[in-house]
């Protein structure tokens, strides 16, 4: 009579769903409130790098470079959306399509512009991304 409706009790994929169910929200949940952005500038280029996201942008290649206060961050397209970082593809009316990668508590960011695309930014803290920023600045003749 259990398989006349699809059941069958001694299915043993049906005995795992509980502890698959577990593990994924166990995944998700750190996921959404963990997370570390690094920053590395180095001698010919900068690479910026947390979950979902890892760009290397040339210095050669930057065109602008801008210290902002506030961001509309717009919408995600790809990525990661958490409580403590967002990174990945996003997109808004000032850049179109652009990588971000932020803590969301932090309000100061980091815009270089380079080779037609946009990628925003920040550290830790405001103070961490100010001094980067002031770093890049002295490199790059802009």
């Amino acid at each position: 009579m259990s398989r006349l409706f699809g059941k069958n009790k001694d299915n043993k994929i049906g005995a795992a769903r509980p502890v698959i169910t577990f593990v994924v929200l166990v995944l998700a949940g750190f996921l959404l409130f963990t997370g570390e952005i690094r920053a590395e500038a180095g001698d010919t280029d900068i690479s910026i790098k947390s979950f979902m996201f890892n760009e290397t942008i040339s210095y050669d290649d930057i065109v602008s470079l801008d210290l902002r206060e506030s961001f509309n961050k717009g919408r995600r397209t790809f990525g990661l959306g958490g409580a403590k970082i967002s990174s990945g593809t996003f997109s808004n009316e000032e850049f179109g399509a652009y990588r971000l990668c932020v803590y969301n508590n932090v309000e100061a960011y980091i815009v270089i512009r380079s080779g037609g695309k946009t990628t925003v930014f920040n550290l830790k803290t405001a103070e961490e991304t100010r001094a980067v920023y002031s770093s890049l600045r002295a490199r790059l003749d802009l």
